[in-house]
């Protein structure tokens, strides 16, 4: 939760010198739980403005997934696109300023998270980083602030609410307002 914090903050501090494509990356990553494969993959077409959802084909099952378009997301979104973001026939939403034979190519997301995670300080040393952690740390925050298990794995594209179980860390706090008082006196 607090590594969470951290970058959050950091994403949103408009001070934070970052590219805009770094900063929606982190930002969609942050609030929609969404694969790396997915991200990589959502198309600009993937965005609908009017209806304010994310709606895109899941990579590892081929599943449509339909995401409420957060405000935070969309106007980050939208900042990239319309600053950042290589003007190009090119349909992904996402991709790098570098040309590859005339064309703009897409980039490695794993690298830009682990370089989020080195500017904020978090996850640094021989601990586990990359993508993943990010979806695992939603599923967790929705969770802790009382969302229904079954929205929560809706969110993460989960046929069964089952596999979202595997994603939520146990609550410290929660377990200690369940524990038993064994102290004497």
């Amino acid at each position: 939760k607090e590594e969470r914090g951290k970058l959050e903050a950091f994403l949103l501090d408009t001070q934070s010198q970052i590219s805009l494509l770094e900063r929606a990356v982190g930002i969609t990553f942050l609030y929609t739980g969404m694969r790396k494969e997915d991200l990589l993959n959502l198309k600009l077409s993937d965005i609908d403005w009017a209806q304010n959802v994310i709606r895109y084909s899941q990579d590892k099952n081929g599943n449509i997934n339909v995401l409420p378009l957060r405000p935070v997301v969309g106007n980050y979104l939208l900042e990239y696109i319309q600053n950042e973001r290589p003007v190009g026939d090119c349909e992904f939403l996402f991709l790098s300023k570098k040309k590859v034979r005339g064309k703009h190519q897409r980039f490695n997301i794993s690298e830009l998270v682990n370089r989020l995670y080195g500017l904020t300080g978090i996850r640094q040393g021989r601990v586990r980083k990359g993508t993943h952690l990010l979806r695992h740390s939603l599923a967790d925050e929705l969770v802790n602030s009382g969302s229904d298990l079954a929205i929560v794995s809706k969110i993460l594209g989960h046929k069964d609410p089952e596999t979202t179980l595997g994603y939520l860390s146990a609550n410290i706090e929660q377990l200690r307002e369940c524990a038993l008082d064994v102290s004497h006196d």
